[in-house]
């Protein structure tokens, strides 16, 4: 976990995001909109966080989504996307949430950055930085100049590390998808005795 802190003077914030040169642009999420959030929901499924073979990706349900990024003290304004202007397809997306956390006796008001994601075809554009600062200035723009975030690269100003686990719920579609590889099946022998036979073909 990472937070980021500087000192914002309001009147050097830009009132108006970037504008783009070419095709391009901004758009509104409105996710009480369920047609919006059905867009959302294609969006993360076919261009979020996949493994490095692109085999596997995250594949958020409705109910899940909705639930998250409408949290309370949920606004669409803390949501920033992009879009071509030639049509309404989402190509980039970066959310916020704020946040009041309590660091033993301090509370920091601050914004919780989640769902940086760009379509695959646009990356080598370099448009997450342009996403990043769009997310800073509107959060800047309401006095909110913290963020944190997380992320598997690691900085030297982390201020939490942590080690989280995955419980596979379905070990047999697992291995049937690849995901789990015949080394693994050793582990599974002394973990799971009385199911490995059903990986067996």
């Amino acid at each position: 976990l990472y937070m980021r802190k500087k000192k914002v003077f309001l009147k050097n914030i830009p009132k108006n995001p970037n504008f783009f040169p070419f095709e391009i642009c901004w758009k509104n999420l409105n996710l009480s909109n369920l047609h919006i959030l059905h867009g959302v929901f294609s969006f993360l499924e076919a261009n979020y966080i996949e493994d490095n073979e692109s085999l596997f990706r995250f594949n958020y349900i409705h109910e899940f989504l909705n639930f998250n990024l409408k949290a309370p003290n949920w606004n669409s304004f803390f949501i920033s996307g992009l879009s071509f202007k030639r049509g309404n397809k989402l190509i980039g997306l970066i959310t916020s949430l704020p946040k009041l956390i309590v660091l033993k006796n301090y509370i920091i008001s601050c914004s919780e950055i989640n769902y940086l994601c760009l379509q695959k075809k646009i990356r080598s554009r370099k448009l997450v930085s342009v996403l990043i600062k769009e997310i800073t200035r509107k959060l800047n723009s309401i006095g909110i100049v913290q963020a944190v975030y997380t992320t598997s690269v690691t900085f030297l100003e982390s201020f939490i590390t942590c080690r989280y686990y995955h419980y596979p719920l379905n070990i047999v579609k697992l291995f049937d998808l690849g995901f789990l590889k015949s080394p693994c099946l050793l582990n599974l022998k002394r973990i799971f005795p009385n199911k490995i036979q059903l990986f067996k073909k």
